[in-house]
């Protein structure tokens, strides 16, 4: 049996070899000259690159965006409902009976402490959109949207202060996040709202 001849052992190429095939320099080593591209073919480089990082960036968005909203809005719309009752309770209790001093003070500070940018800013919640108080069960698997709303110090702080304005002046509600009875209706001792 023949053993093949030896070869010589492997040479890295010359950087004329593996030149960038946009090079503004001729292609032939021998050549020192260097041509510049022609006015046409520097546009449709531009168009090119442009039109690429377009349509990178629309891609991206499309993806990326939509996700996040589907991911959040569950989230954010019943932390929106909790503010939105609660301002709209101090503002009924604000203007009841003449304007309730109180109520009046209470509302001036929700409008302040329940302003989106101080709910969804970074106290509250971490660069990835992830809440950063704890959630009873959390790591157990059992946790829903409604226990992490529940569970959101800011907004348990102003459901507990609207309840005891509430019960304060004789009134009682129905709380839009309490359970309800088998009926719908909760059977209250006192006038409601």
């Amino acid at each position: 049996m023949a053993t093949p001849p030896p070869t010589s052992p492997l040479t890295p190429p010359d950087a004329q070899t593996l030149s960038d095939v946009f090079s503004s320099r001729s292609p032939s080593p021998s050549s020192s000259r260097a041509t510049t591209p022609s006015p046409d073919l520097q546009k449709l480089r531009q168009t090119h690159t442009t039109s690429g990082y377009r349509d990178g960036i629309s891609a991206s968005k499309s993806l990326h965006t939509q996700g996040g909203f589907d991911e959040g809005y569950p989230l954010g719309g019943r932390i929106g409902h909790q503010v939105g009752w609660i301002i709209g309770a101090l503002g009924m209790l604000s203007r009841v009976r003449g304007g309730d001093a109180e109520a009046v003070r209470a509302l001036k500070e929700a409008d302040v402490e329940l302003a989106f940018g101080a709910v969804f800013g970074e106290a509250w919640w971490d660069e990835r959109g992830v809440w950063k108080w704890s959630v009873e069960g959390e790591g157990e698997g059992g946790v829903t949207l409604d226990d992490v709303v529940m569970a959101f110090p800011l907004l348990r702080r102003w459901r507990s202060r609207v309840t005891e304005l509430l019960k304060g002046r004789g009134l009682e509600c129905l709380l839009p996040w309490e359970e309800q009875g088998e009926e719908g209706v909760r059977e209250e001792e006192g006038p409601t709202i």
